[in-house]
């Protein structure tokens, strides 16, 4: 998850009382190594300034390990059911709908593990690279297309972000640009040498999400 879309997600949920949304799981959360060392801000800035206004958080995800409070896969109806039983208030899904092959059904689960007036995050690529864990269905939906995932439920929020760009991740390791220079040899995998140079658009134009709040109105 990126900063921005932390931020905008912090932002819309301190619209909510809340009791209305504690506590909160956040399903394919990923382990406390990945928090705190790929992507640090997550631990030290967006769980943090959750946690201070006095938010409950809780990750699910299918990795066995440290930092991981539930673990399962959320296409178990065991693993739905025992998250259910547990009575979160408010479910992140982030960056999760384009690895799955079936995102309406990854979008239900997530609502059923919610009660009625219950709160579900999602933010999702809107124009971002190719990325496998462990595929990328290259989903990337506006806020219509996504909109027709949710069935009847309240939309309280939606947005398109931008959320950086590939110029960030050269500026940090300038070394990375170095990879592109399969570029110059497509013979030595045509498929690699696609995604390189379809990757190189984003040294230009910002990668963009897809960022929702959705209240449960229905069963």
């Amino acid at each position: 998850m990126h900063i921005n879309e932390c931020n905008w997600i912090y932002q819309n949920l301190k619209k909510f009382e809340i009791q209305n949304i504690n506590p909160i799981l956040d399903i394919g959360g990923s382990t406390e190594f990945y928090r705190s060392k790929h992507q640090p801000w997550l631990e030290s800035y967006f769980y943090t300034k959750l946690k201070n206004r006095g938010l409950e958080i809780s990750v699910a995800d299918i990795k066995n390990e440290q930092g991981v409070d539930f673990s399962g896969d959320v296409f178990d109806d065991r693993f739905i059911k025992k998250l259910k039983n547990l009575n979160f208030k408010c479910v992140f899904c982030c960056n999760f709908l384009e690895h799955v092959n079936e995102p309406k059904d990854l979008i239900d689960r997530c609502l059923e593990i919610i009660p009625i007036g219950g709160i579900l995050v999602i933010t999702v690529p809107h124009s971002y690279p190719y990325h496998r864990d462990p595929i990328d269905t290259l989903f990337r939906p506006d806020v219509s297309t996504l909109s027709k995932l949710i069935s009847s439920n309240e939309i309280v929020n939606s947005e398109i972000i931008s959320t950086g760009s590939y110029r960030d991740h050269i500026r940090k390791a300038p070394w990375k640009i170095l990879r592109h220079i399969r570029i110059l040899f497509p013979f030595l995998g045509l498929e690699k040498w696609k995604r390189s140079t379809i990757k190189l658009k984003w040294l230009f134009t910002d990668f963009k999400h897809t960022c929702m709040i959705i209240k449960k109105v229905n069963k």
